[in-house]
């Protein structure tokens, strides 16, 4: 959340966010395509979990005790790994933030605070948290953003066959 505070304040001529990992392949292209034209909404968007379900089992790295968080669903959220926001909307989250207990998970933490602010996720079909298979660049043609890429020399050889036909 610091980030966030951090980009508010000293980015203030910055109308739109994207917090991305750095294994994922990113078209700037259709990310801006996938952007509200109103910088001034209310935008949180990406691949959204809906109802996802809280893990029990403590053999798991994605274990919660209902110590720890009672409910047995998520409130929904976009996937930590890529996530577009507005200026208006980080605001938000990071206000919210200071009226919400810390969570180990970044990603449901942020739909935790979306969903007491009342910012609903809006879900992106041309995102994906998994790997889209790259069949060439027009495979790649409408996608904004995909997950699974831990080989930085596939990662710019795709870039740049996407790069070359303008998807980019």
């Amino acid at each position: 959340m610091m980030g966030f505070r951090y980009a508010y304040e000293n980015c203030p001529q910055t109308d739109y966010f994207i917090l991305v990992d750095d294994d994922y392949y990113v078209s700037t292209l259709n990310t801006l395509k996938a952007l509200p034209q109103d910088e001034k909404s209310i935008f949180y968007g990406g691949t959204v979990h809906i109802n996802a379900p809280v893990s029990r089992n403590p053999f798991t790295k994605w274990y919660q005790s209902t110590k720890d968080y009672p409910y047995s669903i998520y409130p929904d959220f976009v996937s930590g790994g890529f996530i577009m926001l507005t200026k208006n909307t980080l605001h938000k989250l990071y206000l919210g933030s200071q009226f919400t207990r810390h969570f180990i998970f970044d990603d449901v933490y942020i739909g935790i605070i979306a969903y007491k602010m009342g910012i609903q996720p809006i879900n992106n079909k041309d995102c994906s948290n998994a790997k889209v298979s790259y069949d060439g660049p027009e495979s790649y043609r409408t996608l904004v953003a995909t997950h699974g890429y831990d080989d930085w020399t596939e990662m710019i050889k795709v870039w740049r066959e996407c790069n070359d036909l303008g998807f980019n």
